[in-house]
C-alpha cells in the first residue's frame, strides 16, 4: 500500500474527483486516501487526471514538444499516456523525458475564472531516470500583434514536502495572484524534462530516461493578496503590501519580480543552510570571508520569511555585502528587468559643473533613440532626482546596492548606467536639469536652469499596460563609459573589440575587456599591432572593462611589463589552515609535481606563462609613456589595472573611482531545486608578488585599484563635444 509522507501540516479536507468547480470557497490540495493509497481530488477548482489527451481541457491548448522545442503530433502525444489504475490518481499518467521533453499549457483561458484570485498550481512527478522542472510565465502582449510581448515574469516550481513511499513527489508554484496587476493571467505553464532545462550545462543527456507526470491541480486560495494600485519602487511596501512588488508603476505579485520564496519551513531552512554553507566553505576572498557575518545575519532573518519581496532581495544584499565582485545569489525567477532597455540613452557619472550646486551627478553622455523619453533629452543633461530623491539616494533606498558586490567606492560609477533602466522598471518619475551657460567657464544662475520632468509610470500606462508594445521600447544604446572615442569603428563597444588610431603623436588603443585568446585571435592581433613597434605615447582606453581570461590578461600585460617589473600572482583557494611558510612550501611543491586540480585548486600565475608570449615581445612597450583610462573595471580589468601599478615605465591611471576589486576567477554554484541560476562566487583570492624573492603577502579581493588622477566628464565639456578624461590623459602624456 502507498503511504504519503510530508513535512507539512496535514490537510484537513478529503476531496473527491472533478474538473471545474466554483470559486466561492478556497480549495484544498488533493489528499492521499489511507485505505487505497490513492490521491483524491475533492475541492480543487481545477483538477486534471492526465489519463489521456482528452483529460487535458482543450481551453488550455495543450502541446507536447520534442527536445528541439518542436510540437509533436496528436497521435504521438496520445501515445505518451500510460494506463495505471493502481497508480497515483485516476486511470493513468503522462510519460515525459528524452525526445518527449515538454508539456505546454496555455492559461489565458482561465483568466475569467481566476482573475482577482490567489491560486496555487500543483502536480506530482515520479522520476524514472530523469525528472521534471516547471515554470509559470507572464507577458505584457500587444493587442493588435499578440505575438509581440514584453516579458513580465517567470519563476520555477518547488517541492511541497509531500511524497509517497513509492517515489511520487508533489511540486508547487506556491500561492500567487493569478493575474498580474489584476489584469494579466499567466500565459504559459511549461513542465519539462530537466535535462532540457540544463542543456546549457556540461551534462550528458540520456534520451531514454523517463519521468511520470500526474494529478495537476489549480487551487483557489481566496481573493488576490496584492491590491490593484499604482506604485513607485519606494512606495511598494505601503502600496503593494507584503506580497507585492512594483513593476512598471503597478503592483504585481512579488513572485513575478523575484521568484517565490520557499513555502515549506523545513525546506526553506535547509535551503538557507545549504547556501550559507557554500559561501562559508568555498568563498575564496579573504575580505569576503571576514564579512561573512553580514550574510549570516541576513540569512537568520529569513528563516520564517514567506514574502518574495523580502526573501530574495535580503539574501542578495547579504551576498553583496561580502565585497566579492564575482558573487551573486541564486535566482528562482526572472523578471522584466531582464529585457527593459535604456531607450537609447546612455547615462554615466559626470561633474555637473554648469549647475549652481555642481558636484558629481549622472550625466547624459549620448542620445541615440527616438522615443517619448529620448526626444526630451540632450547630451549634457543632468539627472537630478528619481521619485523626488537625489539619484544615488534613490538607488540606496530602492535596494540597488544589492547588485553591487565590489568596492563600495565605485558604487556611483557602476550604478549610473543602470539608473534609467531601474527607474523604467519601477515606473518612476525622473527630473533632469539643463542649462546653456552664458559664457565659457560660467555656470548657470538658478533661474536659467531648465527642468525636464519624465513620468515613466505614465508612459507605461499609455503603452504597455494599455496593450501596446511600441517598436521604440526595444531601442537600446550601447554605453561604454566614455564620452568620446579615440577610435571609430562599428563594433567599438563590443566586448571582444580591440582597435587603435593615432591623433598626432598619441596613439589610442581601445579594449573593452580581455577576451580569452582561444576565441579572440583578432583581439590579440590588434593589440600586438598597436604595440609592435611601440609608440612613444599611448592611451590605453579600457572603456567597459568587462574582464575576461587569464591568457589575454597575461598577453597584453606581458607587452607592457618587463620581466624585472613583476614576477607572479598567487591564486589561492579557501584553505583550512594558516598560510605559513610550511603551507606555502607544500603548495609550491605540489604545483611543481602536478597541475592545480591536484593542489586543492591552488595555482601560480607567473608573468608570460599563460600567453606563451615570444621572448622578443616581452616588455616590448615597457618604455612607452602610457595613460590608462578606467571606468567600470572588473575581474580581468582589475588585474590589468593592478599590474600597471608595478610598471617601471611612465604610467598614470585616469578614472572616476577605483576598480571593482574582483581579484580571482569566477565559479558558478550548482543550481538547487531547479533554480534558474545557482549564483556564483570566487573560490580563490590573489596575492601580487613583485619580485621572485618577495614573500607573498596581502590578498587583493574587495579593494579596487584607485586612479592616480580622478577625472569625471564635465558637463561643460560635454556641451562643447570634449572628452574630459581623454584631454587630461593627452595633457599628461605630452607634458614631458
Amino acid at each position: 500500500m502507498r503511504h504519503g509522507t510530508s513535512t507539512l501540516a496535514p490537510w484537513v479536507a478529503i476531496l473527491s474527483m472533478g474538473l471545474w468547480w466554483g470559486l466561492g470557497t478556497p480549495a484544498w490540495a488533493g489528499t492521499i486516501d489511507e485505505a487505497s493509497g490513492r490521491l483524491l481530488f475533492e475541492g480543487s477548482s481545477l483538477g486534471i487526471s492526465l489519463d489521456e489527451v482528452a483529460s487535458l481541457p482543450s481551453d488550455l491548448a495543450p502541446v507536447l514538444l520534442d527536445k528541439d522545442g518542436e510540437p509533436l503530433g496528436e497521435s504521438i502525444f496520445a501515445q505518451r499516456f500510460r494506463t495505471d489504475p493502481e497508480g497515483l490518481e485516476g486511470q493513468g499518467y503522462l510519460e515525459l523525458g528524452g525526445d518527449f521533453a515538454t508539456l505546454q499549457l496555455h492559461l489565458e483561458a482561465l483568466g475569467s475564472r481566476f482573475t482577482g484570485r490567489r491560486v496555487e498550481l500543483r502536480f506530482w512527478q515520479k522520476p524514472e531516470g530523469t525528472r521534471l522542472v516547471a515554470t509559470l510565465t507572464w507577458y505584457l502582449s500587444d493587442q493588435e500583434n499578440p505575438g509581440i510581448g514584453v516579458f513580465l515574469g517567470r519563476f520555477i516550481f518547488q517541492p511541497t514536502g509531500r511524497a509517497t513511499d513509492d517515489g511520487w513527489e508533489e511540486w508547487t508554484s506556491g500561492p500567487v495572484d493569478f493575474a498580474a496587476a489584476g489584469l494579466l493571467p499567466p500565459v504559459l505553464l511549461e513542465i519539462s524534462d530537466v535535462q532540457e532545462d540544463r542543456s546549457w550545462q556540461a551534462i550528458t543527456r540520456d534520451r531514454q530516461q523517463r519521468v511520470r507526470l500526474d494529478a495537476l491541480e489549480v487551487l483557489d486560495h481566496g481573493p488576490a493578496a496584492v491590491p490593484q494600485a499604482s506604485c513607485t519602487r519606494l512606495s511598494q511596501t505601503l502600496a503593494c503590501g507584503p506580497m507585492g512588488a512594483c513593476v512598471l508603476g503597478r503592483c504585481v505579485d512579488a513572485a513575478l519580480r523575484y521568484g517565490p520564496a520557499l513555502q515549506d519551513p523545513g525546506l526553506r531552512s535547509d535551503y538557507l543552510d545549504r547556501r550559507l554553507f557554500e559561501f562559508k566553505a568555498f568563498e575564496g576572498g579573504r575580505m569576503p570571508q571576514s564579512l561573512m557575518g553580514a550574510l549570516q545575519d541576513r540569512v537568520e532573518t529569513l528563516r520564517q520569511e514567506t514574502s518574495p519581496s523580502r526573501f530574495w532581495p535580503v539574501f542578495q544584499a547579504g551576498v553583496a555585502a561580502l565585497r566579492d565582485g564575482h558573487a551573486s545569489g541564486p535566482a528562482f525567477g526572472a523578471s522584466a528587468s531582464q529585457v527593459v532597455t535604456n531607450l537609447g540613452i546612455c547615462i554615466h557619472l559626470g561633474e555637473a559643473d554648469l549647475l549652481p550646486h555642481g558636484g558629481r551627478a549622472p550625466l547624459v553622455f549620448s542620445v541615440e533613440g527616438t522615443n517619448p523619453v529620448a526626444d526630451l533629452l540632450e547630451v549634457g543633461d543632468v539627472l537630478t532626482a528619481i521619485d523626488g530623491l537625489a539619484p544615488f539616494d534613490w538607488a540606496v533606498a530602492a535596494g540597488l546596492g544589492a547588485r553591487h558586490g565590489g568596492d563600495p567606492a565605485c558604487f556611483d560609477v557602476v550604478l549610473s548606467p543602470s539608473l534609467l533602466t531601474s527607474a523604467l522598471l519601477a515606473g518612476s518619475s525622473l527630473s533632469f536639469a539643463r542649462c546653456v551657460p552664458p559664457g565659457p567657464g560660467i555656470s548657470c544662475e538658478p533661474e536659467a536652469v531648465q527642468t525636464i520632468e519624465i513620468d515613466l509610470a505614465g508612459l507605461a500606462e499609455e503603452t504597455l499596460w494599455a496593450g501596446q508594445v511600441p517598436d521604440w521600447f526595444w531601442q537600446s544604446g550601447r554605453c561604454d563609459y566614455r564620452f568620446r572615442r579615440g577610435v571609430e569603428h562599428p563594433d567599438v563597444s563590443s566586448y571582444s573589440f580591440a582597435g587603435f588610431a593615432d591623433d598626432g603623436p598619441v596613439r589610442t588603443l581601445i579594449i573593452n575587456g580581455v577576451p580569452s585568446l582561444y576565441w579572440s585571435e583578432e583581439w590579440a592581433n590588434q593589440v600586438l599591432a598597436a604595440l609592435s613597434p611601440p609608440p612613444a605615447y599611448l592611451i590605453l582606453d579600457q572603456r567597459t572593462g568587462s574582464g575576461g581570461g587569464v591568457d589575454a590578461t597575461d598577453y597584453i600585460m606581458g607587452l607592457f611589463l618587463t620581466e624585472s617589473d613583476f614576477d607572479r600572482i598567487e591564486i589561492v583557494p579557501q584553505i583550512d589552515r594558516t598560510l605559513d611558510a610550511t603551507t606555502w612550501a607544500a603548495l609550491s611543491s605540489c604545483r611543481m609535481m602536478t597541475d592545480m586540480n591536484d593542489c586543492g585548486g591552488y595555482w601560480r600565475w607567473s608573468l608570460h606563462e599563460y600567453s606563451d608570449l615570444a621572448p622578443s615581445l616581452r616588455g616590448v612597450a615597457g618604455a612607452t609613456r602610457v595613460a590608462v583610462l578606467n571606468a567600470m573595471d572588473v575581474s580581468g580589468n582589475d588585474f590589468t589595472s593592478r599590474l600597471f601599478t608595478y610598471r617601471g615605465g611612465p604610467t598614470r591611471i585616469f578614472g572616476p573611482a577605483p576598480t571593482y576589486g574582483a581579484f580571482g576567477p569566477i565559479a558558478e554554484l550548482p543550481a538547487h531545486l531547479d533554480e534558474l541560476s545557482g549564483g556564483s562566487m570566487q573560490f580563490w583570492d590573489s596575492i601580487f608578488v613583485e619580485q621572485p624573492q618577495d614573500q607573498p603577502m596581502g590578498f587583493a579581493t574587495g579593494v579596487g585599484v584607485p586612479p592616480d588622477q580622478i577625472v569625471l566628464q564635465r558637463q561643460s565639456d560635454a556641451l562643447a563635444g570634449v572628452d574630459t578624461t581623454i584631454e587630461a590623459a593627452r595633457a599628461w602624456l605630452l607634458e614631458e
